[in-house]
């Protein structure tokens, strides 16, 4: 033996749900994991896997500030990390030949839903923010556990990955930009909701923190969502990891809209329905999801493994079709360039970060600064837009949590646990997708 590769998915839920959300992605993940990299005990490189869910924001926990709940899911990441992986690797260090001539290295993926995607971003902050150990300091926490653990070759972030997560915030644009009833009544929900209902994060979410009152984390006058965009949160983090791949529904997700999910202010759903060979499903006849469209992977060697190992109809089958749409990436520069001059503004204001431009998406479902809108877009994502019909009516309501196979829908249908099958399947896939091809195992290894 003369490598061992560990994957660490660390797996992060949302507002006011618990760790089994994640549960049957943690499953589907491990088991997965397990047929790829199958009797492996005479082989050179080996690899295992440790999943984790989150629990240190469970239920009403995690309407504290988002810098909170952060930094408390960064003390569990840690103790998972410290008091189970590297102890189990001290412990049969013997199996490994005490590391003697082996290589020890450590693949860091995190996945959060919905509120869980800030969560994890302020995780992976901190992750990377200078660290502290018995007054000795590090460049980071990484840094420091490879200091102290002379057996790990590397530490490596591998995946970045969020479902359905609000990464512009959650402001609804006024029920006046819309004609619609039912609509209307949705965006007046969703403001009493964020403003009076659910506590700090409530108020994060929807750029009023200064509304909470004693707020320390208010600071410089910026709402705690521009700071999660700044430098220390993107480029000296978040950008660390080489895949970072962002997911959300075409339409019927009431509490995150696509424009936040993707972080753009065009959605491409009117665009796809006016195709002349449209791949988009009728709304009134489909009870199924499919992937609608994927951008963001670079053409070439990454492009090709992808979609030889993941993008096809064998590996994801029934979700994924030779017909799904490669899109371009979005230019989030142009987008606000002619959603300024739609408006009759001066298209020059966008770059001047004074004037604090709140733009509306092109489906006037959310608003959006166009300060964090550029600084999100500093570095570079994958996209994956996904349709998920399930029955009319109310079960619709509960589109948003209906992908990770628990109970969020009102009733327990047969024909929205199999589409919650192929949704789970994706989202382990990627994850198991990303871990071949950073760890270069993917002349070895396929799903």
């Amino acid at each position: 033996m003369k490598e061992l590769n560990i994957l660490y998915c660390y797996l992060v839920h949302g507002l006011d749900r618990s760790k089994d959300d994640y549960g049957f992605i943690k499953q589907r993940t491990e088991e997965l994991f397990g047929k790829v990299f199958e009797n492996q005990e005479n082989k050179e490189i080996q690899n295992l896997i440790y999943c984790y869910c989150s629990t240190s924001h469970t239920g009403l926990k995690s309407r504290d500030h988002l810098i909170v709940t952060s930094r408390n899911d960064f003390i569990e990441f840690k103790e998972f990390f410290e008091n189970t992986i590297i102890k189990e690797l001290n412990d049969n260090k013997e199996k490994y030949n005490n590391f003697e001539g082996v290589k020890c290295n450590i693949y860091i993926s995190i996945s959060g839903h919905s509120l869980g995607g800030l969560i994890s971003r302020g995780l992976i902050k901190n992750i990377f923010s200078v660290y502290t150990f018995d007054n000795v300091q590090y460049d980071n926490y990484l840094d420091y556990l490879k200091k102290v653990n002379s057996f790990i070759t590397d530490i490596k972030p591998c995946s970045f990955l969020t479902l359905s997560s609000p990464h512009l915030g959650s402001l609804v644009s006024g029920a006046s930009t819309t004609s619609s009833i039912q609509k209307k009544i949705e965006k007046i929900g969703t403001h009493v909701f964020c403003d009076y209902l659910i506590s700090n994060i409530g108020k994060e979410l929807v750029f009023k923190d200064d509304k909470i009152k004693n707020n320390e984390y208010f600071k410089d006058n910026k709402p705690i969502l521009y700071q999660f965009c700044e430098k220390e949160y993107i480029e000296d983090a978040l950008a660390k990891f080489p895949n970072r791949t962002l997911t959300g529904f075409l339409r019927y997700d009431l509490q995150v809209k696509y424009c936040t999910a993707f972080a753009c202010i065009e959605s491409p759903l009117e665009e796809l329905k006016q195709e002349k060979d449209s791949i988009i499903p009728d709304e009134n006849k489909t009870v199924d999801t499919r992937i609608i469209a994927i951008s963001g992977y670079n053409d070439g060697p990454e492009f090709d493994y992808y979609k030889k190992g993941l993008y096809n109809e064998k590996v994801l089958e029934g979700f994924y079709y030779d017909n799904t749409r490669i899109l371009e990436p979005p230019n989030i520069d142009e987008q606000i360039k002619q959603n300024l001059i739609k408006k009759g503004e001066n298209p020059d204001d966008a770059n001047d970060e004074s004037k604090n431009i709140f733009l509306v998406d092109n489906e006037c479902q959310s608003e959006i600064p166009i300060y964090i809108l550029k600084k999100f877009n500093s570095i570079p994502y994958r996209r994956v837009s996904i349709d998920l019909l399930l029955p009319r009516g109310l079960d619709r309501v509960g589109t948003h949590g209906a992908c990770l196979g628990t109970k969020w829908t009102i009733f327990d249908k047969e024909c929205i646990r199999n589409m919650a099958k192929k949704t789970v399947n994706f989202y382990s896939s990627v994850l198991i997708a990303d871990f071949i091809w950073t760890s270069g195992q993917n002349d070895l290894y396929s799903l």
